[in-house]
Formats: C-alpha cells, sequence, structure tokens
C-alpha cells in the first residue's frame, strides 16, 4: 500500500509540472537534438567525431541555400547554391566503359573519327588514293606518271640555250654533257630556269643541253 500512494504523488508531480517561461538557468535547457521526424535546429557549432551520414534521394529535393543531399540515382553528393542544385566537386566513378568493366583499355573500334572531331578526314590509304588531285579519292582516276628528255643543241650563243619542257609537263632536272675542251672551272655552265634548264658554253662552242620533264595523266 505505501508503494502504491508513493507512486500516485510521483505520478502528481509529472503530470501537474509547467515548464519555467524565463530562460536558463531559470527555464528549460533547449531541445536536445534527437531520432524524431520534426525539423530540428541548432544555432551553435556541431562537432561529429564519427561518420555523418546525409539524406538519400533518387531525385533532387526541394532545395535552399546550404542544403546537402547524396543523389543514388548519379551516385553524387549535391549542394544547393544559386536557386540550384549542383555537384560538390569530384565525379562519380564509372562503373563500366563500352560494355567492359575493370582495368580497360581502349581497342580499335572503341573510338569513330566523329567522335575524337576527326569526322572531315579522308582515311583512305595513300597508295590508292587519286594522285592528280588532292581532293576528294576517286575523283579522277588513278594517275600514271610519264616522262621525256629533251635535248637542245646550241652553237656559239654567249647566253647559252635555254631547254623548255613540253607544254604539261613540269621540269624535274637537267644538265649538260662534261666539260668541254679547255674550259676550267667553270661551275655554273648549267641551271634551272622557270620550267626550263639553262646551259651556258663560255667558249662558245657547240655543246647538248637536257632537260628532263615529267607529267601525270
Amino acid at each position: 500500500m505505501p508503494c502504491c500512494l508513493l507512486l500516485i504523488v510521483i505520478g502528481s508531480y509529472a503530470f501537474g509540472y509547467k515548464p519555467p517561461t524565463a530562460n536558463p538557468p531559470f527555464d528549460n535547457l533547449p531541445a536536445p537534438i534527437n531520432a524524431g521526424l520534426d525539423p530540428q535546429t541548432k544555432s551553435g557549432n556541431l562537432t561529429i567525431d564519427g561518420l555523418l551520414k546525409i539524406g538519400r534521394y533518387t531525385s533532387a529535393p526541394t532545395g535552399s541555400t546550404g542544403a546537402l543531399y547524396y543523389d543514388t540515382t548519379e551516385n553524387a553528393f549535391k549542394g544547393y547554391k544559386a536557386a540550384a542544385w549542383a555537384d560538390l566537386g569530384g565525379t562519380a566513378s564509372v562503373s563500366s566503359v563500352f560494355g567492359r568493366t575493370g582495368a580497360i583499355v581502349a581497342t580499335t573500334g572503341d573510338y569513330t573519327k566523329a567522335m575524337v572531331g576527326l569526322g572531315s578526314v579522308d582515311d583512305t590509304a595513300d597508295s590508292v588514293k587519286n594522285v592528280k588531285y588532292a581532293t576528294t579519292a576517286g575523283s579522277a582516276p588513278k594517275g600514271s606518271l610519264s616522262c621525256t628528255t629533251v635535248a637542245c643543241n646550241w652553237g656559239s650563243y654567249a647566253n647559252g640555250i635555254l631547254c623548255s619542257c613540253p607544254s604539261g609537263y613540269l621540269l624535274t632536272g637537267g644538265g649538260r654533257l662534261g666539260k668541254i675542251s679547255g674550259e676550267t672551272g667553270a661551275l655554273l655552265t648549267s641551271a634551272p630556269e622557270g620550267n626550263a634548264w639553262r646551259c651556258y658554253n663560255p667558249y662558245h662552242t657547240s655543246g647538248t643541253c637536257y632537260a628532263r620533264c615529267c607529267k601525270v595523266s
């Protein structure tokens, strides 16, 4: 019986208590952070010596400046700033590349030339490209190289003779026969000149000048 009376008295005090209306030390201490569902605010600093696990969402929730959450769809931490959610630095890890996992090494076929900014490059082998035109391969038949040697004889010409390539040909070389009897030290007795080869004879005697000319057809 005495025990029952004691419980009744304690219960009366507990249910009859009313919180004070003054600030501490006369009032109650601020409510502690707890596991309840109601929003809670802490004005001072908060130090956590263990792990901190923040809210996890599959898509962005309603945000407010300074809010944080973890996006389980993008596998990335998000922070709310400038009226929008943004990644908190770093990038999400890649689980696979080209359908492969593990230590991945790029192989032939992983990338196209368009993927690396070379979509307009003509990768036709040089051996089958048209050598007549430096344009799209196949715009003209493959060219064939043909060459000819033009021989020019001269007599007593103080300025030598100009041995020119035929129309459509390009000069590729030229010269004259060896030194003429009595000639000494004449090192510049033949030289290219435009699309022709000029030969000189300081002794004004006859000789033969040659021009090597080629064309692609």
